[in-house]
């Protein structure tokens, strides 16, 4: 058997090899095979996320609106209506972290830590059960093996370790993704209805999520309309329409939940900016779109329309880093070594019409809002995951054939008939246990990274929030441009409340100083005038340095005389 018969399998190989008496008996060796990855699959993600979990610093920024949002859907005195118009983003994982905050308040009472645990458990639970469709859905289009290792090398990539451990949505968004992927690749190989049902009530659960989940929809019907041009995968055309209609009906039922609520599309606006074909790029983005995950992505200093190139760049730039660098040579490599698969699988067409729906949806992105987050990639990057396995498997087998072919030659030996069969011996025993080699060395290379507590740098600003909290009154407001401090200050939990006029509330100040020398400008004129206007340091860190030397200063403004 060749090496793309061996690392991907053909489909319906089964039926060629044995007959169907023999398929039954084959079903438990291969159910076994399964459970035992997924055995060792769930203890390595389980014991990954339990050690991000417990070493968080500080959750994402997105978290705090999320958080926001969540209690805000149990408030008696604001409809679901009124929250979602109200919000930017989707109900989906904001409810979650609702239902799961239910027990863990019960045990923990409503306190900043107590929702930033429910939100992070909502992600850690959700990449747990990632596993299982990343795992199938690896196997459906390459092997057993290749699933295994592509689900593993998804969890230990830096970027959806984190992310994936974060107070954010994409956890639970890639569940449902990855889900809907399995699904229409089942219902593709079939003419089941149900099956697309299913596929369709994913994608839409996953537009509940993130309005990006329409994505997988619009691929599955391009790549469901396309094969009726391809003669051995067209199905007759009423049963090809009624897969549609069963895929569409399904997604617009659970879908429109949103819709009837906010009568739109999606409230984030820059997936209005690209629908609505704006360009808007400019220098106060960050002051509109305080809470978005593009604050962590590649920005573009050009103020104005972005060319395609640029805005391709960007992209090509996230995704690099996605990958870890050398990851990103790894799935290159797998695309082209077993492109052959494309003549034999629909699977991967599916694959490539959502990775090049997302490119496009993205480059649009970059174009119109000049950014792109990494959090954008986080869907190509885990359909990467699996060309990236396939291929540093096959490395090694190459490698030792290719130095086989080499010594042969300049051996000029006669015989070479006993030579190159005793080594393709040795080659067949070492490929099982050289195969894996840099895909050990791949997840080594990460683990550096991967292992980092999540937004470490940011201590100060937690710290400052615990002692805040010991030292806000009723009333007072905390002015915080990055969000942490306010939020473990407890000040969210108060927000909509009023006080008697009586109370004459302080104003504390957050300013975070960073090496970067814009930003740098900007704090110096920020605290020049705070001190102008009596404002006093009444905390620093850390505690060690002076105010002068900190890294983070808590500055406190009276009203009226105070001198509290």
């Amino acid at each position: 058997m060749n090496d793309r018969d061996s690392m991907l399998g053909v489909e319906g190989g089964a039926r060629q090899r044995g007959s169907a008496e023999r398929a039954p008996r084959s079903r438990a060796p291969a159910l076994h095979a399964d459970l035992k990855a997924l055995a060792i699959l769930l203890l390595v993600t389980v014991t990954l996320r339990g050690w991000l979990l417990f070493t968080t610093e500080v959750a994402a920024r997105d978290s705090v609106g999320y958080i926001r949002q969540a209690l805000e859907l149990e408030n008696p005195h604001m409809t679901w209506g009124d929250v979602l118009r109200k919000n930017e983003q989707h109900p989906g994982y904001p409810l979650a972290i609702l239902a799961v905050s239910k027990p863990v308040r019960a045990l923990l009472d409503l306190t900043p830590f107590s929702m930033q645990f429910s939100a992070q458990l909502v992600s850690g639970l959700a990449a747990i059960l990632l596993v299982f469709p990343m795992f199938y859905l690896g196997k459906a289009l390459h092997d057993r093996a290749t699933g295994f290792w592509g689900a593993l090398l998804f969890q230990f990539l830096p970027l959806s370790a984190h992310t994936l451990s974060d107070g954010c949505s994409e956890a639970l968004y890639l569940l449902f993704i990855a889900s809907a992927l399995l699904a229409g690749i089942k219902a593709m190989q079939g003419t089941s209805l149900w099956r697309f049902g299913l596929c369709g009530t994913l994608c839409a659960l996953a537009y509940l999520v993130r309005p990006e989940g329409a994505i997988i929809l619009v691929a599955m019907a391009v790549v469901l309309l396309a094969v009726q041009w391809v003669p051995g995968w067209r199905r007759p055309w009423l049963r090809m329409i009624a897969c549609g209609s069963s895929l569409t009906v399904a997604a617009l039922l659970v879908g429109s939940l949103y819709f009837g609520f906010t009568h739109c599309f999606t409230n984030k606006p820059a997936a209005k900016e690209i629908m609505h074909l704006q360009i808007s790029c400019h220098d106060d983005f960050g002051t509109r779109f305080p809470l978005l995950a593009c604050i962590w992505g590649v920005h573009a200093d050009t103020v104005g329309k972005l060319g395609v190139g640029r805005a391709l760049g960007m992209l090509a730039t996230e995704l690099v880093q996605g990958f870890h660098y050398v990851g990103g040579l790894a799935v290159l490599l797998g695309l082209w070594w077993f492109r052959g698969l494309l003549r034999q699988r629909l699977g991967p067409w599916i694959l490539i019409v959502v990775g090049g729906l997302y490119c496009l949806v993205l480059i649009r992105l970059g174009m119109s809002a000049g950014y792109i987050s990494d959090r954008h990639v986080m869907v190509m990057i885990m359909c990467g995951c699996y060309p990236a396995a396939a291929a540093l498997r096959k490395i090694p087998r190459r490698w030792l054939q290719r130095g086989s072919r080499i010594e042969d030659r300049v051996s000029g030996i006669e015989d070479r008939g006993l030579q190159i069969e005793d080594r393709r011996s040795r080659f067949s025993i070492l490929n099982p246990q050289s195969s894996i080699l840099c895909l050990m060395f791949m997840l080594a290379f990460c683990l550096p990274k991967t292992l980092q507590p999540l937004h470490a740098n940011r201590a100060g600003h937690h710290a400052a929030g615990l002692w805040l909290e010991q030292h806000v009154h009723p009333g007072d407001q905390v002015v915080d441009d990055h969000c942490w401090a306010h939020y473990y200050a407890g000040l969210v939990f108060e927000e909509g409340k009023t006080y008697p006029a009586t109370i004459q509330p302080a104003c504390y100040t957050v300013i975070g100083r960073t090496r970067d020398p814009r930003d740098d400008k900007g704090r110096k004129h920020t605290e020049s005038a705070i001190q102008a206007a009596g404002g006093k340091v009444v905390y620093s860190w850390p505690p060690d340095r002076s105010p002068e030397a900190a890294k983070v200063v808590v500055y406190v403004q009276h009203k009226d005389g105070d001198s509290r």
